[in-house]
């Protein structure tokens, strides 16, 4: 009761105080802490007062936001308590782990705290790397937040795995950590700096690891990425990697794109793409690639009229998704008369395009059982 009573004193002459222990329970966060923005220029008696009332609330309640409010608060004298707490299982381990990982540069400036530092350095990273790896979607997710700034190579390369993390989010999360990392948000945007630029190549690699449709156009992606953000790393130029747009710093190329995908049955731009900039170009390819998980048929023809041979792998998925019931015999026939409307036909016309194979053989390549199938009619 004497802390409390202490405490009641305190927050009756402190209206910051006052105004912070009502917040608490009165209703949840915005953010993933509770809002410590009233702490900022208290006298070190309220700032005492405020710890001690979250770590309460940790211990008493398992108050994630409060073990978060303290890391924002640069609460170093709560790093014993997050420490045990990081070595748990389930969510609040996690935020634990990522709360030490904020306080550790706080830590290696407190002389007292040299084993601790050694503990958030390495240990809470060690556990953030392991929570990126195989926790829940919402763990991974805030691990690679966590991890975005720490500086270990441990951490770099756990971000690069999760650009292929089966979940979009994630893999969302971990291109803007790469992005933050690296400091490169100027090559994502547009040549002023307005807005975000969705032909830069950097952007056009996210396009293609945003779509749980395609693992074909995903896989694309990832190597790209993993290629481009790895040599930044190790120090190669953007330029040197091809990653400083040049093209229109208008966009009308990708404008005219955007509004054929948009309108059902439109042409689309075949010609101005093939006059584009390469970074103009290969990122209409990628959004026709794109809708083809759509069944979009323009799309198809378009990635063969440009004679995009990139796709091919993208192609070849959506034909095996599209057709998986045809013979050989029905799509031989149907890609000799040329009149058959369907998407597989048209996907199917347009790998014999790119490749050079007749589009039975794509056919053959791209649907498991079509060889079978035709095996058997002899057979039979």
């Amino acid at each position: 009761m004497g802390a409390q009573n202490s405490r009641e004193a305190l927050a009756a002459s402190s209206p910051e105080l006052a105004r912070f222990l009502a917040s608490l329970d009165a209703t949840a966060p915005a953010e993933d802490s509770h809002d410590v923005s009233e702490l900022a220029s208290v006298s070190p008696e309220v700032r005492t007062a405020a710890v001690d009332v979250l770590l309460e609330r940790v211990r008493a309640k398992g108050d994630q936001w409060a073990v978060m409010a303290l890391a924002n608060l640069g609460a170093v004298e709560a790093l014993p308590v997050l420490r045990m707490l990081s070595i748990g299982q389930g969510s609040l381990a996690v935020v634990a782990r990522q709360a030490l990982v904020k306080l550790g540069p706080l830590a290696r400036h407190d002389g007292g705290l040299a084993d601790v530092d050694f503990i958030v350095d390495d240990e809470a990273v060690d556990g953030l790397i392991g929570d990126s790896a195989k926790g829940t979607i919402g763990e991974r997710f805030a691990s690679f937040v966590a991890l975005t700034n720490v500086e270990d190579h441990a951490a770099l390369h756990a971000i690069l795995a999760a650009l292929d993390d089966p979940d979009d989010l994630v893999r969302y999360q971990a291109f803007d950590s790469l992005i933050e990392r690296l400091k490169l948000k100027h090559l994502v945007m547009t040549p002023d700096g307005s807005r975000q630029n969705f032909s830069a190549p950097l952007e056009i690699g996210r396009l293609m690891i945003l779509d749980n449709a395609s693992p074909a156009l995903r896989a694309l992606g990832t190597a790209r990425l993993r290629a481009a953000f790895g040599g930044l790393a190790v120090g190669m130029s953007p330029a040197a990697l091809g990653l400083v747009y040049e093209g229109d710093p208008d966009d009308a190329v990708g404008k005219e794109v955007g509004r054929a995908l948009r309108t059902p049955g439109a042409a689309f731009p075949i010609d101005a793409v093939k006059a584009a900039s390469a970074h103009d170009r290969a990122s209409a390819e990628t959004f026709w690639a794109v809708a083809l998980l759509r069944s979009d048929t323009r799309a198809a023809e378009a990635l063969a009229e440009v004679g995009a041979t990139w796709t091919l792998p993208v192609l070849q998925e959506a034909l095996a998704r599209a057709a998986p019931a045809f013979t050989e015999p029905v799509l031989r026939a149907a890609l000799a008369n040329g009149g058959d409307p369907s998407f597989a036909a048209h996907v199917a016309r347009a790998i014999e395009h790119l490749n050079g194979h007749t589009g039975a053989e794509a056919i053959k390549r791209a649907v498991p059982g079509a060889q079978s199938q035709r095996t058997s009619a002899r057979a039979r």
